[in-house]
């Protein structure tokens, strides 16, 4: 790599505002005045490929930065990462976990600020996640009781009453004596679907049941829907964490 053309034209783009540090044969760290939410400074590396062909990428290091309070776990949270990658046209080296663009050098520095905006998007993947159309608190929820209930009889989607289809419940822990029907519910339109759907089953069923609410969050309800969903159901979960510290033992419990 000409390293003085390199820096002749990075100083051009940069306006000097930059520094070019060897980390190893053909591997160069880009210093610049652009940083992480933290405030740590973003990790862009470039080396070349072939005469004027270069790889400008982050060596893996924004995902593992990112993994400290987030991790890529679910479907939906890896389909936003990979959303975002497509939207930039950027790749994505599963085996080192690198963020990567392909540039000449008259495009060096558009992809050096591409891929900054790319770390930026992807270091903030908790806050997208949560304005994101689809919800990550359903995901969660039917990954953890796929992952670690799997002791149980537990049916997605149960319709207690002859396939009625107004009748559906979430999840259904069937046991000998009784079940257990588990409604994650998220905001007042759900929280109040899962209250009808409770009392309807309690006037149709003849078979006893437990009912339980998981709520993303019971205090953004107001207090007349907080009242309504404590009288109605069982048992409830204030937030997903609560949920999973003792959904295990409950569940037992209220099966025996």
């Amino acid at each position: 790599m000409d390293i003085k053309l390199l820096n002749k034209y990075l100083s051009k783009s940069f306006n000097n505002q930059f520094e070019i540090k060897e980390k190893r044969q053909n591997l160069y760290q880009i210093l610049l005045p652009l940083f992480y939410p933290d405030g740590d400074m973003l990790d862009i590396f470039i080396s070349e490929l072939e005469k004027d062909q270069f790889l400008v990428s982050d060596c893996g290091t924004t995902l593992m930065r990112l993994s400290y309070s987030f991790d890529l776990d679910t479907d939906n949270k890896i389909e936003l990462f990979k959303r975002i990658l497509l939207q930039q046209n950027a790749k994505f080296e599963e085996n080192t976990g690198s963020i990567q663009l392909i540039s000449n050098l008259d495009q060096l520095f558009n992809n050096i600020m591409q891929l900054s905006q790319i770390i930026a998007q992807v270091s903030n993947l908790k806050i997208l996640q949560r304005k994101t159309v689809v919800s990550l608190f359903y995901d969660d929820v039917k990954k953890y009781i796929e992952s670690y209930l799997t002791s149980f009889n537990v049916k997605n989607n149960y319709m207690p009453i002859n396939n009625d289809q107004d009748l559906v419940v979430d999840y259904a822990f069937l046991g000998d004596k009784r079940s257990v029907y588990v409604f994650p519910v998220k905001g007042s339109s759900k929280t109040q679907n899962a209250i009808i759907t409770i009392l309807r089953l309690q006037q149709q069923l003849d078979s006893p049941f437990t009912s339980v609410l998981i709520h993303e969050d019971f205090e953004c309800l107001t207090k007349a829907e907080r009242r309504i969903s404590m009288k109605v159901a069982d048992k409830q979960f204030g937030d997903f964490n609560s949920f999973k510290e003792s959904a295990e033992d409950f569940i037992n419990r209220a099966l025996a």
